[in-house]
């Protein structure tokens, strides 16, 4: 088994830090990179300040163009260094709900509803999976307790997952896994996908994060995409839970090993949204994309 959550969160938290570095300076040695007030993107006018690192497809600007629609709540100072913010980086970022469309579907395995949301050219779950597999011990409610399957879903290893399909880097992944009929688990180059639209990597997590409480120490996000990630925590083989307020995970499709396979990761201590592999037979939550 791979090393300990705190190793993966001090790595995760490593990564975004030196991401941050290489954003803020440019190839002459420290100077910093030019800012501009405005990112505009499906002509939404996202006020920042934005860089080039954190406009990802979008068009930076001083002014928004006429007939854009403004969101705005951005604090000139800290948006670039806002993945190494405690408090979760809420402060400085701003962005308006490109979401088309959103509503509930149910599952006709067992009849619960669930919430969607379109996100670029994406329709997601808003809400993680709680699907009991039949004769199945290796999805499981954190602690062991219904009531926070009802919270935050259910926790399952990749094989669960996966329902035993093969690993697919393609997008979309076209394994259905333990998702309901219609939909699919993603594979990393979907979470890529959904993470590139939520203003890229290092302020993702703050745009994807439930406005809840139920992140601790005020790590919670905008939600301005209606994503709406929550910190269901982890379980090991073992038994052992931990993480639940403070640590949200979700698999992939994508296999990086015969051991390992890639998840997604937010913390209430940052605003990104971390990419690492990790041990299959880990229980993390598990978010659906609509075939």
């Amino acid at each position: 088994m791979r090393s300990p959550l705190s190793k993966l969160a001090f790595s995760a938290s490593i990564t975004l830090a030196l991401a941050l570095t290489l954003s803020c300076s440019d190839d002459s040695g420290g100077n910093t990179t030019p800012s501009y007030k405005y990112c505009i993107k499906d002509n939404i006018c996202l006020e920042g300040p934005f860089t080039v690192n954190n406009c990802l497809d979008g068009q930076l600007s001083n002014s928004c163009p006429d007939g854009s629609s403004q969101s705005g709540g951005g604090s000139s100072s800290s948006r670039d260094n806002v993945g190494s913010s405690s408090s979760g980086g809420n402060a400085s970022v701003s962005s308006s709900s490109v979401a088309a469309t959103s509503g509930t579907f149910q599952d006709s395995r067992d009849y619960k509803t669930y919430k969607w949301v379109k996100i670029g050219t994406q329709t997601w779950m808003a809400e993680n999976l709680n699907y009991d597999v039949p004769s199945n011990d290796t999805d499981l409610c954190y602690n062991n307790e219904p009531a926070n399957c009802t919270t935050y879903g259910r926790l399952y290893n990749w094989s669960t997952a996966m329902n035993n399909d093969a690993s697919s880097t393609a997008s979309p992944s076209s394994v259905r896994g333990a998702c309901p009929s219609g939909w699919h688990l993603p594979s990393d180059a979907e979470w890529e996908t959904l993470v590139t639209a939520a203003s890229g990597s290092l302020t993702a997590g703050t745009i994807l994060k439930a406005d809840s409480p139920l992140w601790n120490d005020n790590g919670k996000g905008t939600d301005s995409l209606g994503f709406s990630a929550l910190p269901a925590g982890y379980a090991q083989s073992n038994g052992y839970f931990s993480g639940v307020g403070n640590n949200g995970f979700w698999w992939s499709s994508t296999e990086a090993s015969a051991s390992n396979a890639y998840i997604r990761y937010m913390n209430n201590a940052f605003a990104g949204v971390s990419m690492v592999d990790i041990d299959k037979s880990r229980l993390y939550s598990v978010r659906c994309v609509k075939d």
